[in-house]
């Protein structure tokens, strides 16, 4: 019935995937042929960490995703956003104006930023909290709040593919 939790998906309607001792999905995007790719933060011991996890149409972990379908990088940022590329690879985004991209597979980009990161702060506290891709041209668009001489402001930071 419309509304009520699938139950070909995951378990009764309810995919779960573990990491460490906390863990928060905050973005998700749907890559070709309905794979599910998650972001979000894990946590222990005072270790904030990125988490990914892609999952296979049915629910279940996709093992060409990372380790058994998860990847955990820490890179000093916490995800808010995330698209996909043209190409198909993984764009994520957060605190102090930073921006990740990923393989389809999950592995940090090495030709993009510094081994897959980019930075870029405006102002003495910002954040990224939407993005997306430029449709003639590829280029990233990025939209958050930024904090210049006491003051929180709209921002746009545009990025080269």
């Amino acid at each position: 019935a419309n509304g009520m939790p699938d139950p070909s998906f995951g378990d009764d309607g309810i995919a779960t995937i573990p990491f460490r001792s906390s863990a928060e999905a905050l973005a998700m995007v749907l890559q070709p042929g309905g794979k599910a790719v998650l972001a979000g933060d894990t946590s222990a011991n005072d270790s904030r960490t990125i988490a990914l996890a892609r999952l296979l149409p049915n629910g279940s972990p996709d093992s060409t995703f990372g380790a058994a379908g998860k990847v955990a990088f820490t890179k000093g940022f916490g995800v808010n956003t995330m698209t996909l590329d043209a190409a198909g690879r993984i764009i994520i985004a957060g605190g102090g104006d930073s921006v990740a991209r990923l393989t389809r597979n999950g592995v940090l980009d090495p030709t993009f930023g510094d081994r897959g990161i980019t930075r870029h702060p405006i102002g003495t506290e910002s954040s990224i909290n939407g993005v997306t891709i430029q449709g003639h041209d590829g280029k990233l668009v990025l939209t958050g709040a930024t904090e210049i001489e006491g003051d929180l402001m709209l921002s746009t930071l545009r990025l080269d593919p």
